[in-house]
């Protein structure tokens, strides 16, 4: 992997020669000053998020559990993943800590897994089956509404340039659908989209989700949880998501102020590690740990990425990791509260104790972040 090698070792060149990072944060107060909505992820294969959800439930808005997948067998839509829900870990959820506290809606996450045929029979001959399917299972089980991920896929499909009509209309009627029915706390229920950055990573690649079909989305849509992360993927060494790319996506898609809390800015709680012969693979929270613990490692933090990037050495191999800390996650929450959008967290179980503080702090936002 000569490619990567050179790359991971220009990286910790680069890396040494800036002044190394260790400072921490402490939890704040409860609430989540300047920031409307927080989004919360948690999956089945980490129990860590149910606790860190219910630990911080007064933090976040609305918490995602990541249960559904919509499929088609034998010619009929389905729902399956229904044996994740936990009835009982909800009505935890929804005690609230104090009289003051607000509850989180709680909305699950509904992955769509079809072949591209079956895509186009969702949108025209099965729509109406789909739609009172998804309804029917969030009356049954007392949600507030659901998160739908499907955008990347009909991006990547080509589905949107020869039928985005088609689309729009299905979102639209899922949305009122949804809007004519109460969730737990007697509001209507709600529809956020999980939508791809519209500005990717590699230059020269096509919008996944461009400006004019936001703004015809925007008006029933209730909100868009921004995937602004994995900029370098698993190829060459660098931040998971650098700050100026996060606010070149949020002045892509910036919404009219009345809409503006709908757009949810991506925050990655998992990190990524690379190196030469290992390759590259996702960083959780023990893993930092466990690595920054070593005699070898050297935490740097870049001022233009606003990233802290870990160099340590294992087993003779040098590796790069990049994971969140709380000074860069701050400085993202610090853009969301200056440009009046949400935050959405991919996934709670995946940080640090003290990440959750973060959604405490009260700072007022810089001037870049007042340019948007």
């Amino acid at each position: 992997m000569p490619a990567l090698l050179c790359a991971l070792l220009s990286f910790i060149a680069v890396a040494a020669g800036k002044h190394a990072a260790t400072g921490t944060c402490t939890s704040g107060s409860s609430g989540t000053a300047g920031v409307n909505k927080v989004l919360g992820y948690v999956t089945p294969w980490n129990a860590r998020g149910y606790e860190v959800a219910k630990q911080h439930k007064e933090k976040l808005s609305h918490i995602c559990p990541v249960w559904y997948q919509l499929k088609v067998q034998d010619a009929t839509p389905v729902l399956t993943g229904g044996y994740d829900v936990d009835a009982e870990w909800m009505t935890e959820l929804r005690k609230p800590k104090d009289e003051e506290d607000r509850v989180p809606r709680i909305m699950p996450r509904v992955m769509v897994e079809m072949q591209p045929e079956q895509h186009i029979a969702m949108l025209t001959v099965f729509k109406t089956d789909v739609i009172q399917l998804l309804v029917r299972e969030c009356k049954r089980n007392s949600f507030d509404g659901l998160v739908l991920e499907v955008w990347f896929t009909w991006y990547a499909m080509g589905l949107l340039q020869q039928h985005f009509a088609l689309a729009k209309a299905f979102l639209q009627s899922l949305a009122r659908s949804l809007h004519k029915q109460d969730g737990y706390d007697g509001l209507p229920m709600e529809l956020i989209l999980a939508v791809p950055p519209p500005v990717p990573a590699a230059e020269g690649q096509p919008a996944p989700i461009t400006a004019a079909q936001f703004s015809e989305l925007e008006h029933f849509i209730d909100g868009f949880s921004l995937m602004t992360y994995d900029h370098n993927g698993y190829g060459t060494p660098g931040p998971n998501a650098p700050l100026p790319w996060v606010q070149a996506n949020l002045k892509q898609l910036k919404p009219p102020r009345q809409h503006r809390e709908k757009l949810l800015l991506g925050l990655n709680f998992y990190g990524r590690d690379f190196s030469a012969h290992s390759g590259v693979h996702d960083v959780l929270g023990n893993g930092y740990r466990e690595a920054s613990a070593l005699q070898s490692a050297v935490r740097n933090w870049d001022e233009a990425y606003q990233e802290h990037a870990l160099s340590y050495k294992k087993a003779g191999e040098e590796h790069v990791m990049f994971y969140p800390s709380v000074e860069s996650i701050q400085a993202r929450v610090s853009l969301a509260q200056g440009a009046g959008v949400g935050v959405a967290i991919w996934e709670l179980g995946q940080g640090l104790d003290e990440f959750m503080g973060v959604l405490a702090k009260d700072e007022a936002p810089s001037e870049r972040d007042r340019e948007l």
